[in-house]
């Protein structure tokens, strides 16, 4: 009798205890150390212990969590079921590997059951990481990853977005060339695999790179893993007393261009004109850098400007696409102290030589003019002497020739080379004094004649 008042009492008290959990909260105080927890729930098992936190209307979240035998056994796993046949694992944490999986979409079943990164996130197309700042709304900044779907043209990326307006950093995968919604709001397309959307100002770069150091300078470099040696640099030095950005290859500086003086150098760093060129010394042909050249990209005549090394004249070398390109020809000089121009007149670089005829006649014809020209300010109208090119080119053609052309400028005008002119008035001269001194020999044999008539007399 006395075990059943004992059985009865004990029934009792734990009917009391229940029905208190249903009246009250459940409060378990405990000074709690890494051994000693307010609550330890034991699996008999080598499977999960579970803890269901439950409404009966909405649905339940499960705690589970497992210390199993294996190497990848240890797990914790949080699930949410809506009690409609929807369960999802929303967060598992790897035990071994020290790794969390998050699934933002609990009706998604195929998630990972076994993380392979330290922190993974897993969504049917594109998974989120949002940050928000406190007392925010909505989406603030995020990291994104989309997955390429079958049939579309947006391959798979990775994005960053800043808080406010199209401010996009992505990073695309796969071999489509298209863009990606990275680029909302950029009206872009074409390639690439990195690509930063930005409504830049000038105060507002895309892309801002700072130096650390106070006057050293801030680098860029793009190299190429098969000649990973090699590599072209972008450098810029805003902070030093002489502010420059230089582009250069394997750290020398190709173009520099001069930020207080806004000059730009090609091989100078410390360029004092507003483009200047600095070449290496040596004959100039092609694949060197002796010379500076300018070339027409549809015939491919060029033409060398080189300062000479030994007396500081200009030369001018001209390559018309139809001799050795590795040898331009000399065409002229300008010389350093008083700035003469010199033609080119070895008679090694000639052919086909003969003398001129008589010019005096096509000289006389030639009508010297004073003029204006048409196309400048008519508020400094002056003028002019030379000749007429349609008229030399009727009596002199040689030394007349196009120098605009329809298809290029628009006009055919003409121009006259007076420099030609010369052998030809050398000869006009050459023939007036011929005729000057016949004149001159007869007129003695007339003053002899006339002599010995006198003597007679």
């Amino acid at each position: 009798m006395k075990t059943s008042k004992q059985t009865i009492l004990l029934f009792a008290t734990c009917f009391a205890f229940c029905v208190s959990l249903q009246a009250q909260q459940t409060e378990i105080e405990h000074t709690s150390t890494g051994t000693s927890p307010q609550l330890l729930l034991t699996e008999a098992s080598t499977s999960y212990g579970r803890l269901t936190m439950k409404n009966k209307e909405k649905g339940e979240w499960t705690l589970a969590a497992r210390n199993g035998p294996g190497t990848n056994d240890d797990d914790f796993n949080i699930y949410f079921d809506d009690l409609g046949g929807n369960v999802g694992n929303v967060i598992n944490i790897d035990g071994d590997n020290r790794r969390t999986t998050y699934e933002s979409d609990i009706k998604i079943n195929n998630h990972l059951t076994e993380p392979i990164m330290t922190f993974d996130v897993e969504d049917k197309n594109s998974a989120y990481i949002n940050f928000e700042a406190n007392g925010g709304s909505g989406i603030g900044g995020y990291f994104k990853y989309f997955a390429q779907q079958g049939g579309t043209a947006v391959p798979s990326y990775f994005e960053i977005k800043a808080p406010g307006g199209n401010n996009y950093l992505s990073m695309f995968g796969g071999s489509s060339s298209t863009f990606g919604p990275g680029e909302l709001g950029s009206g872009a397309g074409g390639g690439g695999r990195l690509r930063v959307v930005h409504n830049s100002t000038s105060d507002s770069p895309t892309l801002r790179l700072i130096e650390e150091g106070t006057s050293d300078f801030v680098r860029l470099f793009f190299t190429n893993q098969s000649v990973p040696a090699n590599r072209f640099n972008i450098a810029a030095n805003p902070g030093s007393s002489s502010p420059r950005l230089d582009l250069g290859f394997n750290g020398s500086a190709v173009l520099s261009v001069d930020g207080d003086d806004e000059r730009i150098g090609i091989e100078d760093t410390t360029p004092e004109y507003t483009l200047s060129v600095d070449h290496a010394s040596g004959s100039p042909s092609a694949g060197s850098d002796h010379g500076f050249n300018i070339e027409n990209s549809s015939n491919s005549d060029s033409w060398t400007f080189y300062t000479r090394t030994s007396t500081g004249d200009l030369q001018i070398f001209h390559d018309p696409n139809t001799q050795d390109i590795l040898n331009p020809i000399l065409r002229g000089t300008f010389d350093s102290g008083n700035g003469a121009y010199t033609n080119n007149s070895d008679i090694r670089l000639k052919k086909n030589i003969t003398t001129l005829d008589s010019q005096l006649d096509k000289v006389m014809q030639l009508r010297p003019t004073r003029y204006q020209f048409k196309n400048v300010d008519p508020d400094n109208q002056e003028y002019s002497l030379g000749l007429i090119a349609q008229e030399v080119q009727k009596v002199i053609p040689e030394v007349v020739s196009q120098i605009t052309s329809i298809e290029e400028h628009g006009t055919d005008h003409l121009g006259i080379s007076y420099s030609e002119l010369i052998p030809v008035l050398i000869r006009a001269i050459q023939d007036q004094q011929d005729i000057i001194t016949d004149l001159q020999k007869e007129m003695a044999s007339q003053k002899i004649l006339i002599k010995k008539m006198a003597s007679n007399n």
